[in-house]
């Protein structure tokens, strides 16, 4: 079971990715609909001005690709991120689990393969 704290931040973690992932569609769009934009006024432009016009808009283009290539890349971290959080409390808790299960034997005494005052000789109480 979670604890209140881990659900809290796995609540915030959710809104999170949700939010990156809305302004990353937001920001791919913007860049389509500029692209589009971009290509109905370059109709209206011919000679010098069309030319340069072009090499700005294979420039644009170029940029908007990386651009989109590194919003992927952005986004499938957070989406690893995300996951690797959500089973870092169940993760945590098993290890925990399983130390305390090492650490302290079923009669509650100490492990065997654990050292104690007693087996180091700091300590010599009566038994």
């Amino acid at each position: 079971m979670s604890s209140p704290g881990f659900k809290a931040d796995a609540a915030a973690m959710t809104r999170a990715v949700q939010g990156f992932e809305e302004c990353a569609a937001n920001a791919k769009k913007t860049m389509s609909d500029l692209e589009n934009d971009l290509v109905s006024a370059l109709s209206h432009y011919q000679g010098s001005q069309a030319t340069a016009f072009w090499q700005l808009h294979t420039q644009l283009q170029d940029k908007m690709r990386v651009a989109s290539s590194e919003l992927d890349t952005m986004s499938n971290l957070v989406n690893q991120s995300f996951h690797n959080y959500g089973s870092g409390d169940s993760t945590v808790a098993q290890s925990l689990t399983s130390l305390s299960n090492n650490v302290v034997c079923s009669a509650g005494r100490p492990h065997a393969s654990l050292p104690t005052t007693h087996s180091v000789g700091l300590v010599n109480s009566p038994e």
